[in-house]
């Protein structure tokens, strides 16, 4: 991993991961 990717993996928040357009949040638990 890059350290982009890192901060992204480690340091981003909802509102960040939602803008994407992507669908998930930043804690997506599939069934709950």
């Amino acid at each position: 991993l890059t350290l982009l990717d890192l901060n992204r993996v480690l340091y981003r928040n909802s509102n960040e991961e939602q803008a994407d357009g992507l669908g998930i949040d930043v804690y997506e638990i599939p069934g709950y």
